[in-house]
Order: C-alpha cells, then sequence, then structure tokens
C-alpha cells in the first residue's frame, strides 16, 4: 500500500508543482491507454477506503483525469469522520478529497478551532 501511496503522491505533485509553462497534464502528454491504466490504479487504491491519504490521492488523480469518482457517497460517508477531529493532515485530506468527490460536508465547530 505505501506503493501506492507513493506513486498517487509522485504523480500529483508531478501534475501541480511543476511551473506551468513545464507542466504535465493529462490531456496532452498520457496516452489513451496510460489514461485507462492511471485510472485502474486510482480506483483500485479507492477500494481499501481506510487510509485517508490513501483515498485524497486517488480522488484527486481521477479528478485530473476527468474520471468520475465510483461510490463517491460511500467514500464521502467514510472520509466524515475526519471532519470532526482535531487532526490537521486528515481535515485537508478529507476537505479536499470530499470536494474532489462532491461530497455535502459540513464542518464542525471543532474543525473549525483547528
Amino acid at each position: 500500500m505505501d506503493c501506492v501511496f507513493f506513486t498517487l503522491a509522485v504523480l500529483f505533485c508531478s501534475c501541480h508543482l511543476l511551473p506551468a509553462s513545464e507542466a504535465l497534464t493529462p490531456s496532452s502528454h498520457l496516452t489513451a491507454a496510460d489514461k485507462e491504466r492511471l485510472k485502474t490504479v486510482f480506483t483500485a487504491a479507492l477500494a481499501g477506503g481506510e487510509d485517508l491519504a490513501i483515498t485524497h490521492f486517488a480522488i484527486r488523480g481521477l479528478e485530473l483525469l476527468g474520471e468520475t469518482v465510483p461510490e463517491a457517497q460511500k467514500l464521502c460517508e467514510q472520509m466524515k469522520p475526519a471532519l470532526r477531529g482535531s487532526d490537521l493532515e486528515g481535515l485537508y485530506y478529507a476537505a479536499v478529497a470530499g470536494k474532489a468527490a462532491k461530497c455535502n460536508f459540513k464542518v464542525t465547530s471543532e474543525a473549525e478551532k483547528v
């Protein structure tokens, strides 16, 4: 699972951290076969659902590919507990992934304090 997380993190960072003039975009530099392979990797990563970071990067990867998130409502329910805590990393992953998956989250007062 660490390998999947690393792969997702590298792909995400390479698409967002390079300067705009040098950035690779999924629509311009990946073949249809590449996109399908990445979609399979991201979708498989969502199947576990226990690790919030992996879920975040998989959802964001699918979003970058222009794909819909499978079973988005189920994933939204799995991410909700992270929004009730005070862990900043968990709040970030759940908020960003939730936005990409079009979850309807309400921020708790405890999360607002963080």
